[in-house]
């Protein structure tokens, strides 16, 4: 995923592929990243605690010379750093920074550049109303449902499928089945092979799996979903 110039001229640009590069350096959830809830909510990681991390569905997020970020806004409560896991997914994020680094009234110019999404089994404790929430939310959470099922199928074309069903769990906000999931795939591994109680086991799961998204996605949503198991 390029990042949106946004119509900035060539020295920003510049500025902002070197900034990129020193953010990718960075293994860690960073400032700026998304995380999807296990109910669906999406928000932008907004301060890092080391332990954990706050998030924010709005609010302005500024590119620092080390690649890091600072973050201005309402933000929700923390979410533990060790219930992330970061997905294969992107999706753009909005930053700033001064025209040419050079800082003053009115020279901010503003852009977008490829962000992680992790997932999390933590509950959403986000408090904050609606005056917080970034009008581009709604638009994200669908392509991310997108870039999941992608994901999804990839898995299946190579056969993975415990791997992929597990995913499709997690990309429905179905916590418990999909711990049910990598006890499977975790069993399987250890046996080296898919026994017949192992693949019964997976089966029922999956027919859970398949009967939750019948009955609580869209049809059109439901069909991709289906093709891509």
């Amino acid at each position: 995923m390029e990042f949106d110039t946004n119509g900035l001229d060539a020295i920003d640009q510049e500025i902002i592929r070197k900034l990129i590069i020193a953010r990718d350096q960075n293994g860690e959830p960073r400032i700026g990243d998304y995380v999807r809830f296990s109910t669906g909510e999406l928000e932008r990681f907004s301060h890092d605690w080391g332990d954990g991390l706050q998030t924010s569905a709005g609010g302005s997020f500024f590119l620092c010379n080390n690649g890091g970020a600072s973050f201005s806004g309402g933000l929700n409560p923390c979410t533990s750093a060790d219930k992330l896991e970061q997905t294969d997914a992107e999706l753009p994020g909005s930053f700033w920074i001064f025209h040419h680094n050079v800082a003053g009234a009115g020279r901010g110019v503003h852009f977008k550049i490829p962000c992680r999404v992790y997932l999390t089994t933590a509950s959403y404790e986000g408090f904050l109303g609606k005056d917080f929430c970034s009008h581009e939310i709604d638009a994200l959470k669908k392509q991310l449902e997108s870039d999941l099922i992608r994901q999804i199928a990839i898995l299946t074309g190579i056969n993975a499928h415990g791997e992929a069903y597990q995913l499709g769990a997690k990309t429905l906000g179905l916590i418990k089945l999909s711990e049910r999931f990598a006890d499977i795939n975790r069993r399987h591994l250890q046996l080296g092979y898919l026994s017949h109680e192992l693949d019964l086991e997976r089966m029922h799961a999956y027919e859970e799996l398949m009967g939750h998204a019948r009955t609580h996605m869209e049809a059109a949503d439901y069909q991709q979903f289906y093709m891509a198991m």
